[in-house]
């Protein structure tokens, strides 16, 4: 509509697109040192999958701070809104899925290890999680592109 008009996106955005598929990187290397009964490579893949993830958010958060501080807000335009809601709406799916994540560390560091169980709790972590960076890709493209 004649109401629309684009912003101008924070450039960290692009940082937390290859941040977010380092962490994706992290999770397949922690599952496949998992299933070869690697565990101490597998937490720690695991745990770097959870920072990457959790430096994800955070440069959403200075993506917000960077809109806020180039005077575009929430109600700005029609353009602004999506990039809120959108975003806004994905960071609370990535930190259902930090917790997931963290699961998914606290299963690999466990004692009483079933290589069954394990890999098919690591499965759904796996899914979770890329099903994120694929949604994410999705909602940055729609949001850089329009």
């Amino acid at each position: 509509g004649g109401d629309w008009q684009s912003i101008r996106l924070p450039r960290i955005l692009w940082l937390n697109t290859l941040i977010l598929a380092a962490s994706s990187i992290a999770v397949e290397a922690a599952t496949r040192y998992g299933l070869r009964r690697r565990w101490r490579a597998s937490t720690a893949a695991f745990s770097l999958a959870l920072a990457f993830g959790v430096a994800f958010l955070a440069g959403q958060v200075a993506a917000w701070f960077h809109m806020v501080a180039a005077g575009v807000y929430l109600p700005t335009s029609p353009h602004s809104s999506f990039f809120y809601m959108l975003t806004g709406a994905h960071g609370v799916h990535v930190v259902a899925a930090l917790a997931v994540l963290t699961w998914g560390l606290v299963n690999t560091r466990s004692a009483a290890r079933d290589p069954r169980t394990w890999a098919a709790r690591m499965e759904l972590c796996r899914t979770f999680w890329h099903y994120l960076g694929v949604v994410w890709a999705f909602l940055f493209a729609l949001v850089s592109l329009y």
